[in-house]
């Protein structure tokens, strides 16, 4: 019988396989007790059926004769224990998201409240202008006079262009705060919509995993977490009912160990 696992191929897959599976065989009743997921130039990593969420990791040579030899001693990378670690980062930065995004509100109601005192400076200084300009034209029967109340008015002018210069600056330094945040809280749902992403690649259909990129944009984090928790669970089920063989690759190594070691910081 020729076994092929979706998404796998290898030279040395079949002896590979049957190193793992002794018992497949019709007098061994076709027992399966591991399932390769991942080769590479010097490892197998395969999914043990009698331990669920284990993954085994092999070493393996062709020795001077050419045959393929497979190590007895393998790691064990628990998967499950390791998204579970994941989920409870994900939480953590989650309740920072929500704190910079109220902080952001708090930011923007500052800014709307400036850009309204602004406003009325801008009206009050007109206001303003309007009178120095009736002064300057009653400036020729009424010089003297004029004289006096210009400079009180000057003095006046000058402290409310100077306060509205004040509250300029203000809300420059408002705006580039609030760009910065904004700009912050983008990034970071980026590198986690993306990091969500990889972490269920191995785990998920690749088309129905498509499906799901594909409108990741308009996903909130949350939202795309708990798709493709439902499709991963889906897709589980379905194994585990044995309606389909799909079997998701497992992710490099060096992939998930930089995942586990930016969330255990």
């Amino acid at each position: 019988m020729t076994v092929k696992v979706a998404g796998l191929e290898h030279e040395h897959f079949e002896t590979i396989w049957n190193v793992l599976n002794p018992n497949f065989s019709e007098e061994g009743a076709y027992s399966i007790n591991l399932i390769p997921c991942e080769i590479t130039e010097e490892h197998v990593f395969a999914l043990n059926c009698e331990h669920a969420g284990q993954i085994n990791k092999y070493s393996y040579s062709i020795n001077e004769e050419g045959t393929l030899v497979i190590a007895d001693e393998f790691e064990v990378i628990d998967y499950k224990h390791q998204v579970a670690e994941y989920e409870a980062a994900q939480t953590e930065m989650d309740g920072k998201l929500t704190e910079a995004l109220n902080t952001y509100t708090a930011l923007k109601d500052q800014y709307d409240t400036l850009m309204a005192d602004k406003e009325s400076l801008q009206n009050e200084f007109t206001v303003l202008q309007n009178e120095f300009e009736a002064l300057k034209s009653a400036l020729a029967e009424k010089e003297q006079e004029i004289e006096a109340k210009q400079e009180e008015f000057t003095k006046e002018l000058n402290a409310k262009q100077d306060a509205f210069n004040a509250q300029t600056e203000v809300l420059a330094e408002k705006d580039e705060t609030i760009k910065k945040y904004s700009d912050t809280i983008v990034e970071y749902e980026n590198k986690e919509k993306e990091a969500l992403i990889a972490k269920f690649t191995a785990r998920i259909p690749a088309e129905t995993l498509q499906s799901i990129i594909d409108r990741k944009d308009s996903l909130t984090i949350k939202e795309l977490n708990t798709e493709l928790a439902l499709e991963y669970t889906n897709f589980s089920m379905t194994k585990e009912n044995k309606e389909d063989i799909r079997i998701p690759a497992v992710p490099e190594e060096s992939a998930l160990v930089k995942l586990l070691k930016n969330y255990k910081k």
